[in-house]
């Protein structure tokens, strides 16, 4: 192979890739890998002795937003710069963000409205995943314009926007999004059970971060996720479960795509790190997420889904 001219040579360390690993050289032309191995010659080198070189890590939820935003139900502690800074420094180099709606805004507009402060901000590429808290604002006209503009995937909770209320629309609507090539994002807790566990913890004066998981139990989650596979079931939707945290639910999964149910997990760090105990620490506060922490018997559950391909992400 004749010597290339590259924009960027990495020299010297060992590449990782999906099965394998090895040292070599690596080129970049344009902000793209050119050639692995091979004679090389750039202006701009890096050493990489005794180091990993890893293609870049996808992180597809997110929670990132201007902290201006005074319209927005929602806040979060990061928005596009500092949030992208920090998954540059982590090896990450794409985002999916959860993007929530302001009233009345179609998802199309709430994709444009958090593109236009995430163009300036990001440091790495990103996409956006509109929150539907209305299925009225997401007509088929709707779904079409977003499909045209390259945008696949909705998130859906079922925990907020009314969704026991408006349940027929939300099927429908993962049905309308399925025959367009979409994949609906499902946050799965039982709402009606969480509320009314909270209420009964809140007059029994249990309020501390150590009744956090109590008031989020396993079987909250596990009705939820198969209630969630129903659905898709009935639309012939695939589904993306976030942030599966218990074995039960994993199960549940399991289950649904030895039937043929396209169902997708993805897990978080805190599930397969952390468990319960935490939530009575001192500063139990932090460590609180929905879903909750949950047993050791779960995270090693988990671990285990990894290993099996039982969860994707």
């Amino acid at each position: 192979m004749p010597e290339r001219n590259v924009d960027l040579a990495v020299r010297g360390g060992t590449v990782v890739m999906a099965s394998s690993r090895f040292q070599s050289y690596i080129g970049f032309s344009d902000g793209r890998i050119v050639q692995i191995g091979g004679e090389l010659r750039s202006d701009l080198e890096i050493d990489a002795t005794d180091r990993l070189v890893l293609p870049g890590g996808l992180d597809m939820h997110v929670h990132l937003t201007s902290l201006a935003s005074d319209e927005l139900e929602f806040h979060w502690v990061d928005d596009f710069s500092s949030g992208t800074r920090a998954a540059a420094a982590g090896g990450i180099t794409t985002v999916g963000n959860m993007a929530f709606p302001m009233p009345d805004e179609t998802p199309l507009e709430t994709i444009e409205r958090t593109h236009e402060e995430a163009e300036s901000k990001a440091l790495i590429d990103y996409l956006i995943h509109p929150v539907i808290f209305d299925p009225s604002l997401s007509s088929h006209e709707q779904l079409d314009l977003l499909r045209e503009r390259g945008h696949s995937s909705l998130k859906i909770f079922m925990i907020l926007g009314n969704f026991e209320g408006r349940s027929r629309e939300y099927l429908a609507l993962m049905e309308a999004a399925a025959a367009r090539g979409m994949l609906s994002m499902v946050h799965c807790e039982d709402g009606c059970l969480i509320g009314h566990l909270t209420e009964r913890l809140v007059h029994q004066g249990k309020t501390g971060a150590e009744w956090y998981g109590a008031s989020r139990p396993v079987f909250s989650e596990e009705v939820a996720v198969t209630r969630a596979i129903g659905f898709a079931e009935a639309a012939n939707a695939p589904i993306y479960i976030v942030h599966l945290s218990s074995q039960a639910a994993l199960e549940a999964c399991h289950r649904a795509r030895a039937r043929g149910v396209p169902v997708y997990v993805e897990t978080r760090p805190l599930y397969i790190h952390l468990t319960d105990e935490r939530l009575s620490d001192a500063d139990g506060a932090k460590y609180i997420g929905a879903p909750p922490l949950r047993k050791k018997s779960d995270s090693e559950a988990l671990w285990n889904g990894i290993w099996a391909g039982e969860v994707q992400t």
